[in-house]
């Protein structure tokens, strides 16, 4: 389980400076500010952020930022929240065509940046990471956190929810099983019933009846036993 981190590519450096101490106070992990596209494609390159917060226009380069989206949407599968200004509507429309994942208008409050990267990283569920391992960004209080598939033991339904129980802690998301699972890598997960999603990975003991996670013991459906049984057998 990892803190977020957000790079921030902002000219201003009182925008900037602001920014990452309104996220810091929010917890998040954050990158020292730059203001180049040499230096945000740098930042990308060693730290490997989950989130980028970038002004529109760099210097006296209008598009800049709108370059460097494109870059990030060419070489790597994470969310970016646009900073604009009284940006012309020729310029928001080439904005507009690199699918950010939402706008900021300057100026904005704390608040406003909470929602904001709130609802990103919601709508983003799963992450591809660097490493070619699924991430899901998962809510705990007021807080996401990036969390592993691999450390994912078992999903189980409670009405319109879902307990994602991790090996660090329970986490509640509002989705149903199947969309859940759709999300979730095919050679980890099965589902073994209507309530429950498994890792296979985590398998302590099994019967014809139930599976053993954890020390917790979950009911096998008849009407997926016999594809259990079929995974379980083509892993040895």
């Amino acid at each position: 389980m990892f803190q977020l981190k957000i790079g921030i590519v902002e000219d201003d450096e009182l925008v900037a400076e602001t920014i990452r101490q309104l996220l810091l106070n929010l917890e998040y992990e954050v990158l020292e500010p730059v203001s180049t596209y040499g230096d945000a494609i740098r930042m990308l390159e060693r730290y490997k952020p989950d989130l980028m917060i970038l002004d529109i226009r760099l210097g006296d380069k209008k598009n800049e930022g709108i370059r460097l989206a494109e870059f990030i949407n060419e070489n790597y599968a994470i969310p970016f929240i646009y900073l604009t200004a009284n940006a012309d509507k020729a310029t928001v429309n080439l904005a507009k065509a690199t699918k950010p994942a939402a706008f900021l208008v300057k100026p904005f409050s704390k608040s406003d940046l909470f929602t904001t990267i709130e609802v990103v990283f919601a709508n983003h569920i799963p992450s591809v990471s660097y490493a070619n391992i699924p991430f899901l960004f998962l809510k705990n209080g007021e807080r996401f956190y990036k969390v592993s598939e691999m450390e994912i033991m078992y999903i189980e339904s409670n009405h319109i929810y879902l307990d994602i129980h991790t090996t660090g802690k329970k986490f509640v998301l509002r989705s149903t099983v199947d969309d859940f699972l759709q999300q979730l890598s095919p050679e980890r997960f099965i589902k073994i019933g209507r309530s429950y999603i498994i890792n296979l990975y985590f398998i302590n003991a099994f019967d014809q009846e139930f599976v053993e996670i954890n020390g917790t013991n979950l009911k096998i459906s008849s009407s997926h036993r016999s594809l259990f049984l079929e995974r379980i057998k083509a892993k040895k």
